[in-house]
């Protein structure tokens, strides 16, 4: 009777009884896979109407009612379960059972689950491994690792798709910007048996270009923005930027944490304004620059790179290689442990771009290892491994030329 408490093993007693006394038989499991699949459409109709962003037709408000049609999609799962013999009464507490076991800590751990996320929440959720204030015995290992690395010429050619070819100067023109895609358009002809570069990296401005005269496969298009260098504007001012920088065609835009606001403990800024530009254009991807040389501590460093992978950042990047010192093997390692701490915590893999003042292949191979030891294999691909470095890429070039027999005579980038 309606209104009554009924279980829901009886649930499924009453569908049975009507379909064999009313509905004359059940339809075949298939129909009622494809009558499950309708009415769940009908629930998320009402869900879009009522309760998300799309209006109603004229006449439709009165007729909506989700209870009615959530009745109907537990009709038919009874119906299902009947025809296959399931007792759904044992099966829910099976579920509940598996999900407990499974997922006892899953949930609570789960930051994103707290009933606040701020900036200042997650950095007491994460906590710092006091470990990392000493690094020199774990940096010297990995010195001696880059070194046999960087006699191995597929580590080599690895590194040399791993390069953000950048240019990011004062006096950039379209006819420079041109030149400097040239080179990488004709590279897969010059050197077919070689993986281009990763990516191009340019002021924003010239994103139209970019995007119009880059035809190499396989080559990210990428531009700084947000205010780059410096991060000193509105959220505002800085969105615009990525906006119209998305709208010229790139794929990639490189942005600045207010880094001031993160020496001074503004975390909430911090993740507020990181998440609001990380979010700006669904499925451009975002690499967070940290400008680890200008945060003191290795602890501020640790805080920064949990709050940008937070804040949803594809990549976190070491500095803009114009105002402070560049990438440090110190900031690679806490940034990279963030990296690995964040994707046990979600499943999510955040990429490491090492960037400012690196020239060497040794160096090169140096961040590589880092990055291989804590961030995992993932970063044989140049989705979650990047340098940005112009110079490098004609040292490895020709480190790798050299090595398979062959010599290049100057710069070919």
């Amino acid at each position: 009777m309606e209104g009554e408490d009924i279980t829901l093993r009886e649930v499924q007693r009453q569908v049975d009884e009507w379909i064999k006394t009313v509905g004359v038989r059940y339809f075949s499991p298939l129909t009622n896979m494809a009558c499950l699949t309708e009415e769940v459409g009908e629930v998320a109709r009402v869900m879009a109407r009522k309760y998300g962003d799309q209006s109603f037709k004229k006449g439709e408000e009165e007729k909506e009612d989700l209870s009615d049609e959530l009745a109907d999609v537990l009709w038919v799962v009874c119906c299902l379960a009947n025809q296959t013999g399931t007792d759904l009464t044992t099966a829910f507490w099976k579920t509940i059972e598996k999900k407990t076991k499974r997922d006892k800590d899953r949930h609570k751990d789960n930051i994103k689950l707290r009933d606040i996320m701020n900036g200042k929440k997650i950095i007491e959720a994460y906590g710092y491994p006091a470990a990392l204030d000493n690094l020199e015995a774990r940096i010297a290992g990995y010195t001696q690792e880059a070194n046999k690395m960087a006699g191995d010429v597929e580590t080599l050619k690895r590194l040399l798709n791993a390069i953000d070819l950048t240019t990011l100067s004062h006096t950039d023109t379209e006819a420079s910007v041109s030149k400097f895609i040239g080179h990488v358009n004709t590279f897969a002809k010059d050197y077919p048996t070689l993986k281009n570069v990763g990516g191009i990296c340019l002021y924003s401005r010239f994103a139209s270009q970019l995007s119009k005269t880059l035809t190499a496969e396989g080559v990210q298009k990428a531009v700084v923005a947000a205010c780059f260098p410096s991060s000193q504007a509105s959220v505002a001012l800085k969105k615009a930027d990525i906006e119209e920088a998305a709208k010229g065609g790139v794929t990639e835009v490189d942005i600045v944490i207010s880094v001031g606001e993160m020496i001074e403990g503004n975390y909430d800024f911090v993740f507020d304004e990181l998440k609001t530009l990380c979010n700006v254009v669904p499925g451009l991807r975002t690499k967070v620059i940290l400008e680890t040389g200008a945060l003191p501590t290795h602890k501020l460093m640790w805080e920064a790179s949990v709050l940008a992978c937070e804040a949803g950042a594809d990549m976190i990047k070491t500095s803009t290689g114009k105002n402070c010192n560049g990438a440090s093997a110190e900031a690679a390692i806490v940034m990279c442990e963030a990296i690995k701490a964040y994707k046990a915590k979600t499943g999510r893999l955040v990429g490491f771009k090492a960037a400012g003042g690196i020239s060497t292949v040794e160096d090169a191979a140096k961040y590589y290892a880092i990055a291989k030891d804590l961030v995992g294999k993932e970063v044989e691909s140049n989705l979650y491994f990047r340098i940005g470095a112009s110079r490098l890429a004609n040292t490895l070039l020709k480190a790798i030329v050299e090595k398979e027999g062959g010599k290049l005579d100057g710069n070919y980038f």
